[in-house]
């Protein structure tokens, strides 16, 4: 991993609790007029019987899609949104860095 990976890595380890804070209570604008709508009709149009959402960080997706039934994976790096993620959702959530995503399987 190189410097600046793990200068990302700790930053989000850092704001994680912030960051899921912000999101459950909606504070991003730009979230709440354009990009998790658009993020929701996509996936919704699909059908799809369940999905992999690599980087889920606190888990908002699953939950905004709980009433669908899908089968749901999620995987982020950082521990703190992850124990974020499975407070709130019902999903499959797990520690998984993209390198050892390569190595993993899924049901």
């Amino acid at each position: 991993m190189s410097k600046y990976e793990e200068e990302i890595i700790n930053s989000w380890n850092e704001n994680a609790h912030a960051w899921s804070r912000a999101i459950q209570n909606k504070e991003i604008e730009s979230r709440n007029l354009i990009t998790n709508k658009a993020i929701l009709d996509i996936i919704i149009d699909k059908k799809p019987k369940g999905f992999l959402d690599i980087g889920c960080g606190e888990g908002w997706l699953e939950t905004a899609l709980s009433c669908y039934e899908l089968i749901f994976y999620g995987i982020d790096v950082i521990p703190k949104l992850i124990e974020e993620a499975k407070k709130t959702g019902n999903g499959n959530f797990e520690v998984l860095s993209y390198k050892d995503l390569s190595e993993a399987s899924f049901p």
